[in-house]
């Protein structure tokens, strides 16, 4: 049987691996991972600031800066593959159609991956890039 943390850790390595190859030793070489972990430590307290869907539309709105597109895409995939839809990449579209449940759900479940993504990320050597 696998626990909760299991499937979210298993959704955030692969989001990971994804974004800068299987290998986590090479991810502190990638020149955009600080840069894509900076924006991603940032993300929860957006989210508390201002609700799940405008901390998502403020990374798609970083036009200049490609690592926080990345990260929050990579959130937004992660955490629709945690409730269940495998198809879709879109969750400010869900958000926006689902009721307050939906949301509080939705919230729970992307802090819960933005904390394993940035474990994991440290956890390979990855020095946050603060700047954004």
């Amino acid at each position: 049987m696998i626990t909760r943390e299991q499937q979210r850790m298993r959704l955030a390595w692969d989001r990971l691996c994804y974004r800068f190859r299987d290998d986590d030793a090479s991810w502190r070489n990638d020149g955009g991972a600080a840069k894509y972990l900076g924006a991603l430590k940032k993300t929860p307290a957006r989210i508390h600031a201002c609700g799940l869907g405008m901390a998502l539309a403020f990374l798609r709105s970083r036009s200049s800066q490609q690592e926080a597109q990345w990260a929050g895409k990579d959130v937004e995939v992660a955490t629709l593959r945690a409730l269940g839809y495998q198809n879709d990449t879109d969750l400010i579209e869900k958000i926006r159609n689902r009721d307050a449940a939906f949301l509080f759900l939705a919230t729970d479940e992307a802090v819960a991956l933005i904390a394993w993504m940035t474990r994991l990320m440290e956890g390979a050597g990855v020095s946050a890039d603060e700047e954004n």
